[in-house]
């Protein structure tokens, strides 16, 4: 080997040997430290003993703050001095420099470590729950209660009004959650997120609440259209709402003595029968006559449990009141008679009958004898009945007619062929026994257009225009009455025609043969 070479190698090994000697010690240099680029829990520890690493920790830790995030973008803090926080070395550092082998120190160079560790700590639990009291979100007056969701109503119908969060807290879930940021060594805990506030029981997602809505509405939008007449009356939410109540179940009850008293007025609004009414004679005369069996009368009880099932339902209706009484029209002022009625005015023993408007019969009458106190009733009555060929019967008569009207319990219009004088003031000491004598032809066309249910306006004129008695030739009774008020024409008849075939036999002259 020349000597050139040797130098070579001798210098090769100086430097190596040098190099390995370096390395070595640097490798005693981080047996104790830590490698470069090390960071625990955010602070870099390079270079640092344990000692010096823990020392950084526990002054990080003198700096604890917990942050206490807020609703509406407030906050507040608690200071670690206030709980008496301080680090405690649990050897955790120690373990993390265990981790590092000093013979790989170069590698560590080129690839730096992060570690995470949970510093050991102490705090005073009393101190933190004396910190917590005394923070201003914490105080009654700082705090707003929780609204529960409500139903409201607005003009165009009912909705959920939401609810509102409030700022309450629940002290004891802010100690819980506050505790276990604290253990764990966490710098903020957000309350909302750890469910720290008091809630509203009912929330606008209420299932419940939203039916009860829909249900309230149904209501609001209903109607119950009664037509009276050509007149319309609605029934609206506006008067319903005060009728109902909606139990939890949702079932809508209604107030039955508010639904008969809406009834009952709406019946002394639109009925006539029992009601004084304003007439116009034929005569020109105004009269007042009282509606006695004649005229509109709302069924009021009927129409109240039909009104309570309808409302039950909650679906609007149109509907016809039920009546115990009907007329012929419903007009202004009450005037409910139309325009096919029988007029009788008993100070001027006169009758009218219109049909359609039209007179048909305009004639002297006899009504009751008043001598005798058997005037004939007053008011509007209702043709009850026809008959043709009746047998009118009383203590002291049994008496054929051949047209009967009867209005005023056993009152009515019928011919009376026994009788050829009408009108003046023979009604005052022979009239009859109430009901109204008319000559026979204008009964026979009464008879003939008038129908059940047509009205009879009865009353006594204000003035006696004078007319006289008339006298109206009568057809003669051709009907045979018994005692028993039976009617024996035909038995009559019967018997005459055997009588006038006996004759015939006995005018036969006898022949001897």
């Amino acid at each position: 080997m020349s000597r050139g070479t040797k130098t070579v190698l001798f210098v090769f090994s100086v430097v190596v040997l040098t190099m390995i000697a370096v390395y070595l010690g640097i490798c005693v240099y981080f047996n104790n430290r830590f490698f470069p680029g090390s960071v625990i829990n955010g602070m870099d520890v390079s270079g640092k003993t344990v000692e010096e690493a823990e020392e950084l920790i526990a002054a990080d830790v003198s700096d604890y703050t917990v942050s206490l995030k807020l609703r509406n973008g407030q906050s507040e803090n608690i200071d670690g001095g206030l709980m008496d926080f301080s680090y405690v070395s649990d050897g955790a550092v120690q373990e993390l420099k265990d981790t590092q082998n000093s013979f790989v120190w170069l590698s560590a160079c080129f690839n730096p470590s992060d570690y995470t560790m949970t510093a050991k700590t102490t705090y005073n639990e009393k101190m933190l729950k004396t910190a917590l009291d005394s923070l201003e979100c914490l105080k009654p007056e700082n705090m707003e209660e929780p609204k529960e969701a409500e139903i409201k109503e607005t003009s165009s119908g009912y909705e959920i009004e939401p609810e509102v969060q409030g700022t309450k807290l629940d002290a004891d879930k802010v100690y819980e959650a506050v505790k276990k940021a604290v253990d764990a060594g966490e710098t903020a805990v957000d309350l909302d997120v750890e469910d720290c506030y008091v809630k509203p029981k009912v929330t606008h997602k209420n299932k419940k609440l939203r039916k009860r809505v829909k249900k309230l509405n149904q209501y609001f939008n209903m109607s119950v259209t009664y037509h009276v007449g050509d007149t319309e009356e609605v029934l609206d939410y506006s008067t319903i709402r005060d009728w109902m109540t909606l139990d939890d179940d949702l079932n809508a009850e209604f107030n039955w003595n508010k639904v008969a008293d809406w009834m009952s007025d709406l019946s002394d609004k639109y009925d006539t029968f029992g009601n004084e009414m304003e007439f116009t004679t034929s005569l020109g005369e105004t009269v007042s006559v009282k509606h006695e069996t004649y005229g509109w009368k709302i069924d009021e009880a009927g129409e109240v449990e039909e009104l309570l099932e309808i409302l039950k339902s909650g679906e609007s209706a149109e509907r016809t009141p039920l009546y115990l009484e009907s007329a012929r029209t419903y007009g202004s002022g009450g005037n409910d008679i139309g325009d096919t009625y029988v007029e009788i005015d008993y100070t001027n023993q006169r009758m009218w009958f219109y049909k359609d408007g039209r007179l048909l019969v305009d004639t002297p009458i006899v009504t009751g004898n008043t001598s005798k106190k058997y005037g004939s009733p007053e008011g509007i009555f209702c043709i009850y009945n026809k008959e043709e060929k009746a047998v009118l019967k009383g203590e002291d008569y049994k008496t054929p007619v051949d047209f009967w009207m009867p209005f005023s319990e056993g009152v009515g219009i019928h011919d009376s062929k026994w009788r050829n004088t009408y009108g003046g003031n023979i009604y005052k000491t022979d009239g009859s026994h109430g009901c109204i004598n008319t000559p026979w032809e204008q009964a026979k066309i009464i008879f003939n257009n008038i129908s059940v249910g047509d009205p009879v306006i009865c009353y006594g004129g204000a003035s006696n225009q004078g007319a006289g008695v008339s006298n109206i030739p009568q057809p003669a009774e051709t009907r045979v009455i018994n005692d028993k008020g039976e009617d024996v024409t035909d038995q009559q008849q019967s018997e005459s025609e055997k009588e006038e075939e006996q004759s015939q036999e006995d005018d036969i002259p006898t022949v001897d043969l």
